[in-house]
């Protein structure tokens, strides 16, 4: 039987909701071990803690469930030599990415930009994603990035990695037009799009509803880099995966 933990770094998970997930991947076969911070209203310190135990334990994965706002709280509190040290990788999404970034850039270990909650498909982390190209049709390198609000939340820290020679992943569920584009600003005024090597665009939850998605695209392409889009790979269900810290060769023929 396979073991995973369940933890929740971000903001508190509904508890009827937890049940449900616990009883449906237990359905399926995995062992779960749930950390002891998500049953109740617990401290950045706390959190981290259960992270930093369970990177101790013999664990397929390390998935959290969360979301939100609170994910960056915990950083100052996480054992980054035991995740190094640990065979368990570690999956999450959204505000996650603070997580997944400074995971990456302290230890060189890959985590994994999912979502258990939404997808119970945990062999849907191994698959390729679909994509279209927009820029150029050729580029390689290790990904970095995630969610565009919660990755700038590292900017000026240790933990916001480094950018040269990288293919940044970006990706949002809230946002206009123009609250997207002043993110990619503040990337640009970081000097971040003359020194990655391609763009990965995923979902854009709000563009895509509301039929603004193509002002994205548009805005996009006078990045000199190669730039692909998916729309596999964000906050829907079953949402695929997309590593962190892994690198990804895209060219005209497929990833």
């Amino acid at each position: 039987m396979k073991k995973i933990g369940l933890i929740g770094l971000s903001n508190p998970v509904d508890k009827e909701k937890l049940k449900d997930i616990i009883t449906k991947l237990e359905t399926r076969g995995y062992n779960i071990i749930l950390a002891k911070s998500l049953l109740k209203s617990s401290s950045p310190q706390e959190k981290a803690d259960d992270f930093n135990l369970f990177c101790k334990l013999d664990l397929e994965g390390i998935f959290d469930i969360s979301g939100g706002d609170l994910a960056n709280t915990c950083i100052p509190f996480i054992d980054f030599n035991a995740y190094k040290k640990s065979t368990a990788y570690f999956f999450g999404y959204s505000d996650l990415s603070v997580i997944l970034n400074a995971l990456y850039t302290t230890t060189k270990k890959k985590a994994c930009f999912f979502q258990l909650r939404n997808n119970l498909n945990i062999n849907n982390t191994q698959n390729t994603f679909k994509f279209t190209w927009l820029n150029k049709k050729n580029m390689n390198g290790t990904v970095i990035g995630g969610n565009i609000r919660c990755f700038l939340k590292l900017a000026g820290t240790p933990y916001f990695p480094e950018t040269k020679n990288k293919i940044l992943f970006l990706e949002s569920h809230s946002g206009n037009i123009n609250r997207i584009i002043t993110y990619l600003t503040q990337l640009e005024m970081m000097d971040v799009f003359n020194k990655i090597n391609g763009l990965i665009l995923g979902q854009f939850t709000e563009l895509d509803t509301t039929n603004t998605d193509h002002l994205l695209e548009s805005y996009v392409l006078k990045y000199p880099i190669g730039i692909i889009r998916t729309h596999e790979v964000g906050h829907s269900l079953e949402a695929k995966a997309i590593w962190i810290g892994e690198e990804y060769n895209f060219n005209s023929e497929g990833a």
